[in-house]
């Protein structure tokens, strides 16, 4: 009897059967005997078979499925963060009322060979490569400071993305990017509203390019009022062509072209010795409905010493990164500002 009861001891139900006294079984009177202990070993070892082969998950504990607001995740190979070449910790988190996506980024370290020439880095965060909305300094020779950062998007549409970290440092006076590190985390497996925190291990890339710099920029389209909208915000990485140390001054002009003719031209203020230049100016073109479709805006960034062309980019149906710009904007649907890259030269016509 003892040994059946620790054959049987993985399923209560079966241990019930197996320790009934003979006497207390109620067996149906229109049975010649009862069963035996073999018989009931047998019946709950078929039982337990059955058990396992209907089991689909349903009903069992899954961890994953009652996680904790403020669960710590750790993210990559490493679990000591030793042998990668960037270990940080992030807060991630969505707030309902504002509809905004809150990244918070608490530690990081960097672990890069000797022979990297900069100790200066910038973490860049973007979701799906668009909406940049984080560049946050590391310095390897000073702590890095608790700060909040919001990417404002519904929550449905942030299901739908994925968040881009990248390791970045300059050279050549900022005009040579390099990216040493990068992880992206899709963020329907992770479920941003939980208010979790992350460890990070970035895995190592090495891409380097120079760059003309990049737009941010914010489009709008109001049929009724006949009225397109182009609000300039800023622009990170201007610069003037080798040989030429100093920041340009920068200004933006906006052109407005219909089958290839120019319907209108206009331009910012001019933003003396700086990089990132900061706007936050709005240039209004009036534009029929009838006409919108086929019309193109070209953004030409310049520097207003010399009047050189520091890099340009164009917002259209068939405008590369800024067809999709171009396309919300018209259908209604252009909320947040977006990052246009910069391409040397004038634009193409």
């Amino acid at each position: 009897m003892a040994s059946t009861i620790r054959r049987l001891s993985c399923i209560p139900e079966a241990i019930h059967q197996a320790i009934k006294d003979e006497t207390s079984l109620q067996v149906p009177k229109c049975l010649d005997r009862r069963p035996s202990l073999q018989e009931i070993e047998d019946s709950a070892l078929l039982f337990l078979e059955r058990r396992k082969s209907s089991d689909s998950g349903i009903g069992s504990l899954q961890p994953d499925l009652y996680r904790k607001r403020g669960s710590i995740v750790t993210i990559g190979s490493n679990k000591d963060g030793l042998n990668c070449p960037a270990r940080i910790q992030l807060q991630l988190d969505y707030d309902f009322q504002k509809s905004d996506f809150l990244v918070t980024i608490l530690e990081a370290s960097t672990n890069l060979p000797s022979s990297t020439a900069s100790d200066d880095f910038e973490l860049w965060l973007s979701l799906n490569g668009e909406q940049r909305r984080l560049i946050c300094p590391i310095n390897c020779d000073r702590p890095l400071s608790k700060e909040e950062f919001k990417f404002p998007t519904t929550y449905d549409e942030l299901l739908e993305k994925n968040l881009i970290i990248e390791l970045v440092s300059t050279e050549n006076s900022g005009f040579t990017i390099i990216k040493h590190a990068r992880t992206k985390l899709v963020l329907s497996e992770l479920r941003p509203s939980d208010d979790l925190i992350l460890w990070i291990d970035l895995e190592p890339v090495h891409e380097k390019e120079n760059r003309s710099g990049e737009l941010n920029i914010c489009l709008q389209y109001l049929s009724s009022a006949q009225r397109l909208s182009l609000c300039i915000q800023q622009a990170t990485g201007l610069h003037r062509s080798s040989g030429e140390n100093s920041a340009p001054s920068a200004l933006v002009k906006a052109v407005l072209t219909f089958d290839g003719k120019i319907l209108k031209k206009k331009k910012t203020t001019i933003k003396k010795n700086c990089i990132c230049p900061i706007w936050n100016e709005v240039l209004t073109f009036e534009v029929d409905p009838r006409l919108i479709s086929k019309c193109k805006m070209d953004l030409i960034v310049i520097d207003s010493c010399g009047a050189k062309v520091l890099g340009s980019a164009n917002l259209g149906e068939n405008a590369g990164h800024g067809a999709r710009i171009w396309k919300e904007a018209l259908r209604g649907q252009s909320k947040v500002s977006r990052w246009l890259p910069l391409v040397a030269g004038p634009p193409s016509r």
